[in-house]
């Protein structure tokens, strides 16, 4: 299910491509914006070039998606949105700012404790905010496209719950879940 080739895949889509580093990033803002959601997958097969930047006990899926940044040949990434999730992820936003990776660089500090009344107002601020940036690499998103963008996650997710799990193997869905964060949405849905 997912593309044999990854970057030449990537390299097809007729549309700018984000990236980002967490599942925290709502691929919604995104696709509202006309631009292609692609969530950074570290593999094995790169030239090692991120241990010049991190200690050696630095968490592998880190160092790996430094290594897929540094190695990075798409043509159409325009930029990357980095959910500061744990440590890791923070400091590797730094290093891919420092190294110029892409034009566009986003921190979506997201709050810690959603649970007081400020965090609703702190949220919608900050995701207005990246939206705001996003429609200046594609279009402005308007009510519509959102709603858009909200009903064609929403069918992606529903498509992996509704996958009877006794009936695949583990690998298999989790190339399910990888193929669902890195293909076109609609595509996916045809293809499963």
């Amino acid at each position: 299910m997912l593309p044999e080739n990854l970057e030449a895949y990537l390299n097809k889509i007729g549309k700018p491509i984000i990236a980002y580093m967490c599942t925290y990033m709502p691929e919604e803002l995104i696709l509202a914006c006309g631009l292609h959601p692609f969530r950074i997958i570290p593999t094995d097969d790169l030239t090692d070039k991120a241990s010049a930047h991190l200690q050696a006990y630095i968490c592998p899926v880190g160092k790996g998606m430094l290594n897929w940044g540094l190695n990075n040949k798409l043509k159409n990434l325009k930029g990357i949105v980095v959910p500061h999730a744990c440590d890791t992820i923070q400091k590797l936003s730094d290093i891919f700012r420092i190294n110029n990776i892409t034009d566009f660089h986003h921190d979506l500090v997201l709050p810690v404790d959603l649970t007081k009344e400020c965090a609703k107002d702190y949220i919608e601020s900050i995701l207005k905010s990246l939206l705001d940036e996003l429609g200046k690499i594609g279009t402005p998103a308007t009510e519509q496209s959102l709603k858009q963008a909200v009903s064609l996650m929403n069918k992606v997710r529903g498509r992996l719950r509704s996958i009877d799990r006794k009936k695949i193997s583990n690998h298999a869905f989790y190339e399910l879940c990888l193929a669902a964060m890195v293909m076109d949405k609609e595509e996916f849905l045809d293809a499963t």
